[in-house]
């Protein structure tokens, strides 16, 4: 089944996970109660957060572009594979190559629409994390 592949995070003073939850043979850690709601935070910004940018695009594929949602699978395939196997390097397009005129571009398409301020936010974060350049 499925959950037995999911990771369980117990704190760090929990009891034991086979007191817990015996019988279960799934993989777990430990982490300190202080870290519990960052650890939340970055669960929700790249579970949820990520999937709200896929349900935009899949609806205006639909709607918009009218192009059916699949053709967009195997992009979310290929990141997700991209992910997985090197992280720090699966960033690809304007931002990691610092194409300004595309963003803009890019920018200028989404006028209106309130994930335009999404793009700028992440733009932004890049930016800080890269210290203050794209």
């Amino acid at each position: 089944a499925t959950y037995q592949s999911i990771p369980f995070i117990l704190d760090h003073d929990a009891p034991s996970f086979s007191e817990l939850l015996p019988g279960l043979p799934n993989s777990h850690v430990r982490l300190h109660k202080s870290l519990k709601a960052k650890y939340h935070a970055l669960c929700v910004m790249s579970g949820n957060f990520s999937c709200l940018l896929w349900q935009k695009l899949f609806s205006d594929f639909e709607k918009e572009l009218k192009l059916p949602r699949e053709v967009a699978y195997p992009y979310l395939q290929q990141q997700m594979h991209n992910l997985i196997d090197n992280p720090t390097q699966a960033l690809t397009g304007p931002l990691i190559r610092g194409d300004t005129k595309t963003i803009e571009k890019n920018l200028s398409a989404l006028e209106g629409d309130p994930f335009k301020q999404v793009y700028e936010s992440f733009i932004a974060c890049y930016q800080q994390m890269k210290g203050g350049q794209l």
